[in-house]
């Protein structure tokens, strides 16, 4: 009954970053965004619409659950979400947490804000990186624009930033 219990993406096990290869981690925020303000239910909504899915490919008999400890992470703990200055602060520290663990984080947002956090985490100078990661962004905007209304790191920024 995948409609019952507590959600989580594709019925993982919900578990802490030393005891995975992949965590998959939820950001509801988006403070970041001064014009559509829902992306923060997007973890929820992608956790429990997933809850009915196959956690194997049926084409090419691929069983990722086998091959890696895939885990839920939870929720990316944001105390100051009012702040979106304070807030980049605390996903950054969150996922500071996972990298250092040696878990690769796949992560379902909230907002872009939360893009450029993340990157300084695992690629920051602190990170087991070292260095700079790759990048796929698509969308209908750059995303490289200045601040608004005061707020540096907002989701039109963060690639300009980065």
């Amino acid at each position: 009954m995948y409609y019952a219990n507590i959600p989580t993406f594709l019925k993982c096990q919900p578990d802490v970053p030393q005891n995975a290869d992949i965590g998959i981690v939820g950001v509801p925020y988006s403070g970041g965004n001064w014009v559509e303000r829902t992306q923060y239910l997007a973890p929820r909504a992608v956790r429990g619409f997933s809850m009915g899915f196959h956690r194997s490919h049926r084409a090419f008999k691929i069983h990722p659950f086998e091959l890696c400890r895939i885990c839920d992470l939870g929720d990316a703990n944001i105390g100051n979400v009012l702040d979106p200055n304070k807030a980049v602060i605390d996903i950054q520290k969150f996922y500071e947490v996972i990298d250092q663990s040696g878990t690769v984080s796949v992560s379902i947002g909230g907002d872009h804000s939360i893009t450029l956090p993340i990157l300084r985490a695992i690629a920051g100078v602190k990170s087991r990186h070292k260095g700079p990661v790759d990048v796929i962004h698509l969308d209908a905007h750059v995303d490289a624009y200045g601040p608004v209304a005061g707020i540096k790191e907002h989701c039109g920024s963060m690639f300009m930033l980065a």
